[in-house]
């Protein structure tokens, strides 16, 4: 992941976290949203989590992301990772892919983090996907999530 990419994608966050408008994106073209996570002081989330699907219609190509620490310190993440799952229009879970995790520990600095690109280069069936990003290897706790809508 390029660096303008997290740079271009903390600003978008920053706009985002002050307007109060982070939630579900649709991703009939790429599409991009953050979610924030930890404690909170005032209004600002301690963390956050921003991701962006690249694709048209059900076609998704990739999937990239990153997460970062707004104040140093109040969060501590150890192997953070993340995968997406996809459920169709019923809600139904079909299918899922791991992206990665990124080794050691993270919080202790105001820094972003990118995460490993999730290739997907696959026609989805209409629905949704759940970005999870996780502390702790695949196997570890959920601590952020981000939802995009697919559809033609």
């Amino acid at each position: 992941m390029n660096g303008a990419f997290v740079r271009r994608a903390a600003v978008v966050f920053a706009a985002l976290a002050l307007a109060g408008s982070i939630g579900a994106s649709s991703a009939s073209a790429s599409a991009s949203t953050c979610a924030g996570f930890g404690p909170h002081y005032k209004f600002v989330t301690s963390a956050y989590f921003c991701s962006t699907i690249n694709g048209s219609g059900t076609y998704v190509s990739t999937i990239q992301g990153f997460y970062g620490y707004t104040f140093p310190g109040m969060n501590y993440n150890c192997l953070v990772g993340w995968k997406a799952d996809f459920y169709d229009s019923n809600g139904n879970w079909y299918t899922w892919r791991w992206g990665g995790q990124n080794g050691g520990c993270q919080g202790m600095y105001n820094i972003s983090y990118g995460l490993p690109t999730i290739p997907i280069y696959s026609t989805m069936r209409s629905g949704w996907v759940r970005l999870s990003l996780m502390s702790g290897g695949s196997n570890g706790n959920t601590i952020a999530q981000i939802w995009f809508s697919i559809h033609p």
